[in-house]
């Protein structure tokens, strides 16, 4: 018997060998699908998003009505709670109703304290609009909230003036925009304009 276990002695310890590797496997896989069925009963949850409330420009008057002869104030103001590089407008205007009164000899609009530079500020007649830019040279960007800007008209005829920004959609670029800090996005969601009645001199 002594001969049978001494000759057969390594095949013994190999089978065995291989029994206690089979039985670890299968309680390591054991394991694996308890932890997987547990990990499966967690839901899923998305990540957060920021929902922030709309990006507006509206356009103000500090009167409602004026008489022909006399200047009235636009104001551009800007409402937003998202970062910006920078702003285009497109201000438009009757020429038949108003006339632009320049603020300088070099700036059409008085410009806000919002922006650092205002490259673009100048009066298109022909078309009756006012074309302002402007841009920040902080490396966070701004908060545009608040008077972007302040244009002066002068009441030609009587009438209903109408004032608007130009603007056709959202991410358009060849409208108004309020330009995302570092990043190629448009900001802008919506726009209003205002009107001024000019009264006829008696």
């Amino acid at each position: 018997m002594s001969d049978f276990l001494g000759k057969y002695r390594l095949y013994l310890l190999g089978l065995l060998g291989l029994l206690i590797i089979i039985i670890v496997a299968f309680l390591a896989y054991r394991s694996h699908l308890s932890s997987t069925n547990s990990m499966a009963q967690i839901p899923y949850r998305a990540p957060m998003q920021v929902v922030y409330p709309p990006s507006t420009l509206t356009l103000t008057a500090d009167s409602k009505s004026v008489k022909v002869g006399q200047n009235l104030s636009i104001k551009i103001n800007a409402s937003s709670s998202q970062r910006s590089d920078g702003f285009d407008i497109i201000l438009l205007y009757d020429p038949k109703m108003v006339s632009v009164v320049p603020f300088s000899a070099t700036n059409t609009v008085k410009v806000g304290a919002i922006y650092d530079q205002y490259p673009i500020n100048i009066d298109d007649i022909t078309h009756g609009r006012i074309l302002f830019s402007g841009i920040t040279n902080n490396a966070v960007g701004v908060i545009p909230n608040g008077v972007l800007g302040t244009a002066t008209f002068k009441a030609k005829k009587a009438g209903v003036a109408q004032f608007s920004i130009y603007f056709i959609k959202k991410g358009a670029t060849n409208d108004s925009n309020l330009t995302a800090h570092h990043e190629a996005r448009d900001l802008l969601d919506s726009v209003r304009g205002v009107t001024v009645n000019i009264l006829g001199i008696k």
